[in-house]
């Protein structure tokens, strides 16, 4: 899964956006990575973290006017923009410019997805799923999707787009399901209110981030079978969650940017789906926690905090913030490589 309406939920007054992000069996973060790429949405910048040297480069490449999501592919950094609708590429080594992609003016790209061939984009404002060529680096195709949609992922037949319903009122919150064979939406599940973000869990099912509408309806979770494409189970957690990682232990954490003081982690097992945190006892980090991402080799997860200006480790096995880095203005998205 963040960011305006193009991202414009507030986090406390400050802007609660993507995600986007989007954990995926068929693209893992599973390898020693030896950087962390790190999208500034107030900054309008990439900062890169060093984790063999924990150096920091507040300013290594360029966003543009309202970013919205970043990704790696092979030796690229990807970086999606919500304002001008675009996305640029960058060499990973370096940062130099290699292209840019013009997507659909007014389209408000909000998350991006990668999976083998293709990128998945999705477009808040349209209501449509881009597909990316991502060879040729070139818009192929479109798919009609629901409103507002955000995070996407992926198994090896099909395409689950998070639709949102759409501030404020959130009507119509849904997951479209889309076969990679010819496009077409085989299935819309409905699950909670704004759906924002997924990941797959240990139980092999997909898990639907639901945030809420900021008002009387709170955070949850839909455990979505990608066999029946129903709602299998739903796990009530409070508060305003907009994101969600696995970890390799089994849990799965869930971030909400929180209040003016401090973000929160919520955790569940995902597998018997116990709940170890929710909003009546979270896991206190930086506020503003937005994006996370999930180093298997070193068994930390990384959490973005917007409002915060930095960046968490957090130790998954003694549960707490082992380092803090500092970055540009608003982080919002992040990117192992």
């Amino acid at each position: 899964m963040h960011r305006s309406l193009t991202r414009i939920f507030s986090f406390i007054g400050i802007i609660l956006l993507l995600t986007g992000c989007d954990s995926n069996p068929t693209e893992s973060h599973y390898s020693a990575a030896e950087g962390l790429f790190v999208l500034n949405g107030g900054a309008q910048t990439v900062s890169h973290i060093d984790l063999t040297t924990d150096k920091v480069t507040l300013q290594f490449a360029n966003a543009r006017e309202i970013p919205a999501d970043i990704g790696i592919l092979g030796e690229h950094l990807l970086v999606l923009n919500s304002t001008p609708a675009s996305m640029d590429i960058y060499l990973a080594e370096d940062g130099s410019s290699v292209t840019t992609i013009n997507l659909p003016g007014g389209s408000n790209p909000y998350g991006l997805h990668i999976d083998g061939n293709y990128i998945y984009v999705s477009g808040w404002n349209t209501g449509q799923l881009y597909i990316v060529n991502a060879g040729s680096y070139s818009l192929e195709d479109s798919v009609t999707v629901g409103i507002g949609p955000q995070g996407i992922t992926s198994d090896e037949s099909h395409i689950f787009v998070a639709n949102t319903g759409g501030w404020p009122e959130y009507a119509g919150s849904s997951v479209s399901v889309i076969s990679k064979s010819d496009y077409s939406v085989v299935n819309t599940i409905d699950v909670s209110t704004n759906p924002q973000d997924f990941t797959w869990a240990s139980d092999g099912k997909l898990h639907a981030v639901c945030t809420g509408n900021y008002n009387d309806i709170f955070g949850k979770v839909g455990v979505i079978n990608p066999v029946t494409m129903q709602v299998d189970t739903t796990l009530r957690f409070g508060g305003t969650p907009g994101f969600i990682e696995s970890t390799s232990d089994g849990a799965v954490y869930l971030a909400d940017a929180g209040n003016a003081d401090r973000g929160y982690l919520y955790a569940y097992n995902g597998k018997d789906y116990t709940i170890y945190n929710d909003n009546e006892s979270p896991i206190s980090v930086n506020n503003g926690a937005m994006d996370m991402i999930f180093d298997e080799a070193e068994e930390l997860l990384y959490i973005a905090n917007y409002n915060a200006n930095t960046v968490q480790s957090f130790d998954v096995q003694s549960n707490e913030v082992i380092q803090t880095y500092e970055v540009n203005e608003g982080p919002q998205a992040l990117a192992l490589w």
